[in-house]
């Protein structure tokens, strides 16, 4: 799997030689992430990239995207690194048949992970009915990847990973039913990479357009919540909007949160989601949703950025 990089691991030996070990602080550090999904349009000249730019700028500490063309990642890595950011990219399809308006020909629609800090990354495939891309039988011409990034200086308690998602979004190749089950069996693999992490201490975030609804069977296998409200102690993540006060009640957690996609016959949904590992997180107080509104001005994208809170004890 290759992926761009800007400032990258040589960073780290810096830090290292300070005395910084990665997750030394034992003080609690509130982290503030940004995600959009920017629907593959171009950065130039599109409302949508200021706001994402403007919402980084005040006061993120990590920020994740969806459905970036390759060029326009080259115009955000350069843009950020004036402000010391570091930046990575990573493949999920080519638009060389269609959508040419998005991406040009070859060029490539991907995820995006950025931090103010150097980052060390990572990233695992994601099957497709148990198929992983470039084999025989596997539907369509998307890879479908976790891509993460330790954050060894980022003062969090325990060692900080952020990671960003995009799930199978259909193909005419396979049912309605299968359509729903692949998804499932990406996030089970999502929750079987991540888990072990939480267990093990690591502060987590994770981030993405899931395409999925907060009770489909994809977003059981992530929820720490129950779509009753009750907490499934098999599950580590929580998410920032699972205590939005109007929907779920006071002193309540549920699943239905704010919907942050709007679809061509009007209906709303919730589709993109931040969570948060349980581990030194409280799922009521310790976390939030802060902004959740279309950046540009009119919208380029059919989603809503969304930005939140996570305080890691």
């Amino acid at each position: 799997m290759k992926f761009s990089v800007t400032r990258t691991l040589a960073t780290m030996a810096s830090v290292l030689s300070m005395g910084l070990m990665p997750g030394a602080s034992e003080a609690a550090y509130t982290v503030t992430v940004v995600n959009h999904n920017i629907t593959g349009e171009r950065t130039d000249n599109y409302p949508d990239w200021f706001g994402v730019r403007d919402q980084v700028l005040n006061g993120a500490d990590v920020a994740t995207m969806q459905e970036v063309c390759s060029a326009d990642f080259a115009e955000f890595q350069a843009f950020f690194a004036q402000y010391g950011w570091h930046t990575a990219f990573i493949p999920m399809s080519k638009y060389s048949e269609a959508d040419l308006d998005k991406c040009g020909v070859d060029g490539d629609l991907g995820q995006v992970l950025a931090a103010n800090r150097p980052m060390n990354l990572h990233s695992y495939r994601l099957p497709v009915m148990g198929k992983y891309h470039g084999e025989l039988g596997y539907p369509g011409g998307r890879e479908f990847t976790l891509f993460c990034a330790d954050v060894p200086s980022m003062p969090t308690p325990g060692l900080f990973t952020f990671c960003t998602t995009h799930l199978w979004s259909g193909h005419s190749s396979v049912s309605d039913a299968q359509d729903f089950e692949i998804r499932a069996e990406q996030a089970t693999r999502i929750n079987s990479i991540l888990k072990p992490l939480v267990q093990a201490g690591h502060r987590v975030v994770l981030t993405g357009d899931f395409n999925s609804k907060p009770d489909s069977l994809a977003m059981d296998r992530i929820y720490r919540v129950n779509p009753d409200g009750s907490i499934n102690t098999n599950k580590v993540f929580w998410e920032v909007d699972n205590s939005y006060d109007p929907i779920c009640g006071a002193n309540k957690l549920c699943r239905d949160g704010q919907p942050t996609i709007q679809f061509t016959n009007g209906n709303w949904a919730k589709y993109d989601y931040i969570f948060a590992g349980n581990v030194g997180v409280n799922g009521h107080t310790g976390l939030a949703l802060t902004n959740i509104y279309y950046p540009g001005n009119p919208p380029t994208s059919t989603h809503k950025l969304i930005k939140g809170w996570v305080n890691f004890q």
